[in-house]
């Protein structure tokens, strides 16, 4: 593995960039033994704008031939949505539900992750405790039919 980090006079991160090399199952392992990529080689070729699978033959130039299995863009991401917390929510139960309902409760999640605010407010804790309920039933009454769970 290695990392770059260009920092300016001011201390503000500016470009990050990592490299790993790792041999595959099956892989000669003396590939990837001593310094591979030097840190003003890797700064040189960055600077250079090369596409990656340049930059890494220009980096190490004495590794054999890479088979490039994936490709990925690095971005930064949050998998958090409303959508997440209302399932978080059902998980409450009918009557927790019941009760948030009654005080009229807005539910309002922080994810740790990205900081965004998630709002519940009391129309869709109805709906959401509305389809739990249907869930419930549905599953209440596959229990009950013959050869269901309640059977075995």
């Amino acid at each position: 593995l290695r990392v770059l980090v260009d920092v300016d006079e001011d201390g503000q991160i500016g470009e990050v960039v990592g490299l790993l090399l790792q041999v595959l199952p099956g892989g000669d392992p003396r590939a990837l033994k001593g310094e591979i990529v030097s840190q003003a080689l890797l700064r040189r070729e960055i600077s250079a704008g090369l596409p990656l699978s340049e930059l890494v033959a220009a980096a190490a130039p004495g590794l054999p031939d890479i088979e490039w299995m994936e490709s990925t863009p690095l971005q930064w991401s949050c998998g958090c949505g409303l959508e997440r917390v209302e399932r978080g929510v059902a998980m409450l139960g009918l009557a927790e539900l019941d009760e948030m309902v009654d005080l009229g409760e807005i539910v309002q999640v922080r994810c740790e992750f990205c900081a965004a605010v998630h709002r519940v407010d009391v129309p869709a804790l109805r709906r959401i405790r509305a389809t739990l309920a249907a869930e419930l039933h549905a599953r209440d009454e596959a229990a009950e039919e013959p050869g269901g769970e309640l059977d075995n």
